[in-house]
C-alpha cells in the first residue's frame, strides 16, 4: 500500500507521516512550507515535497507588516489554489490520497482519476458549522468578521462530495458532519496523539503561585474572553494567568477583565519550550468555541496538567470528566471559575488529576495509535 499525504503546513500531518513512513507506507508528502522550516520532522527529504512560494509569502507579510487588509484574502485563496494545483499536476501512483481540507479538490480528483482512493482529512468541525458559530461569536463580542472566504466554503463542500472518506479528530466534529447530512458510514474519527519524547513533565521549584494556563491564539474563536472572565471571577489569592500564543488586533479587549490582575503574555513560544511552561501550570484552560481537536489538550497532559475545556474543544474525546481534568459548555466562564477555585483549594485533587493526565498521554493517547488507527482505516477502506 503507499500512501500521498497533502497539506499546505506541517498540523498534524508531519506526524502522521512519521508513522506512515516507519511502517513503510509513505509514498510522498507535499507541503506549502519551504524545505528549511522542516528541519527534524523525521522524514527523508526525498519523500517531501515542497511548493513554498506564494504559502510562504502569505505568512511572512504579515510579520513584516506589509499586508494590507484587502490584500490578504485574495492571496490566501491564490495560495490555495495554486498548491490544489500543483499537487494535482505531480500526483504519483498511489492507493490512498489523503489530504487536508480546503485546498485539495484538484489533487483528490487527479488521485481519483489514477484509481487511488480519496480521503478528505478535516480538523474542525463542518465548514458551515464553524462560519455559524464564529459569526454568532463575533457579532456577540461587537468584533468585526468577514466570515470564512465563500470561495473555501464552496471548494471544501465539494470535497466533502468528492472524498470516499473524512477523517475528524473528535466527537464534535463528526455531530457537526452529520447535522449537516453527511452519512455517518462515510465518517471515520481517529483522535490525534502527543509526542511523549517531546512533552513530558519538567521538574520545576513550587514558589506557591497558583498557575492557571492557556496555549494557544489570543482570539475569539479560542474563547480567550471566556477565560479571563473566569479567572477575574475566581479571583484565587497569590494566583497567575499565564498566556501563550500569538496576539491579535482585538486580544487587549477581550482581556480587559484582567487588565489589572496577575496576567503574564508571552507571546509565541517554540514548541520545544512549551513543555517547561506546561509543567508549571497547575491547570490548562481551552475555552474554544469551536475546535477539531486541540493539541495542545494532549501535550499538556503529556506535562502532568490537569485540563478544563469546552466539549467543543474536543474535550470528550481526552478527557474523563473529573479525572484528568473538566469539560464545560462554551461561553460558560462561570463554570470555569468553579472549577478553578475547586482546583486551588484542593490541591491533592489537583495532583491527582495530574497523574491521571500525565497516564493518558503515555498511553492511549500516543501518535502510534493514531498511525496504527490511520493505517487500519487504509486497509478497510482499500477493501471496500
Amino acid at each position: 500500500m503507499k500512501v500521498v499525504l497533502s497539506v499546505i503546513g506541517r498540523f498534524h500531518f508531519f506526524d502522521l507521516a512519521r508513522q506512515l513512513h516507519g511502517r513503510g507506507l509513505l509514498e510522498r508528502i507535499f507541503t506549502g512550507y519551504p524545505r528549511w522550516k522542516l528541519g527534524g520532522e523525521g522524514i527523508p527529504d526525498g519523500l517531501i515535497s515542497t511548493y513554498p512560494w506564494l504559502q510562504t509569502l502569505r505568512m511572512g507579510l504579515p510579520y513584516l507588516g506589509l499586508l494590507p487588509p484587502w490584500l490578504a484574502r485574495p492571496l490566501n485563496n491564490l495560495s490555495h489554489v495554486t498548491f490544489d494545483r500543483h499537487v494535482a499536476a505531480h500526483m504519483p501512483r498511489c492507493d490512498i490520497f489523503h489530504g487536508l481540507s480546503r485546498y485539495n479538490l484538484a489533487a483528490g480528483r487527479a488521485a481519483k482519476a489514477r484509481g487511488a482512493r480519496y480521503i478528505c482529512d478535516v480538523g474542525s468541525s463542518h465548514i458551515l458549522t464553524q462560519d455559524s458559530l464564529l459569526r454568532e461569536e463575533h457579532e456577540l463580542m461587537g468584533v468585526p468578521f468577514t466570515g470564512i472566504d465563500p470561495r473555501a466554503i464552496e471548494r471544501e463542500l465539494k470535497e466533502y462530495d468528492e472524498a470516499e472518506s473524512i477523517t475528524l479528530p473528535s466527537a464534535f466534529n463528526v455531530r457537526t458532519f452529520i447535522e449537516h447530512g453527511i452519512p455517518p458510514e462515510k465518517i471515520k474519527q481517529v483522535p490525534y496523539g502527543v509526542d511523549n519524547s517531546r512533552f513530558n513533565p519538567v521538574e520545576v521549584e513550587d514558589d506557591g503561585v497558583f498557575r492557571v494556563g492557556y496555549v494557544g491564539a489570543l482570539s475569539v474563536q479560542k474563547g480567550i474572553h471566556y477565560l479571563a472572565k473566569a479567572f477575574a471571577m475566581a479571583d484565587i489569592p497569590n494566583s497567575e494567568l499565564v498566556l501563550i500564543g500569538s496576539s491579535t488586533p482585538e486580544a487587549d479587549r477581550l482581556l480587559a477583565p484582567v487588565a489589572n490582575m496577575r496576567v503574564v503574555r508571552t507571546g509565541h513560544v517554540p514548541q520545544p519550550q512549551l513543555k517547561q511552561w506546561m509543567s508549571r501550570f497547575h491547570v490548562k484552560v481551552m475555552p474554544s468555541i469551536q475546535e477539531g481537536l486541540a493539541l495542545v489538550l494532549m501535550q499538556s497532559q503529556a506535562c502532568g496538567c490537569p485540563i478544563i475545556a469546552t466539549v467543543n474543544s474536543g474535550a470528550p474525546d481526552c478527557i474523563e470528566e473529573g479525572v484528568n481534568g473538566f469539560i464545560t459548555a462554551i461561553r460558560d466562564p462561570d463554570a470555569i471559575a468553579e472549577k478553578l477555585v475547586y482546583l486551588a483549594e484542593n490541591r491533592d485533587v489537583q495532583r491527582r488529576m495530574g497523574k491521571a493526565a500525565l497516564a493518558y498521554a503515555q498511553g492511549a493517547g500516543t501518535w502510534d495509535g493514531y498511525g496504527q488507527r490511520m493505517a487500519a482505516h487504509y486497509e478497510e477502506l482499500l477493501g471496500r
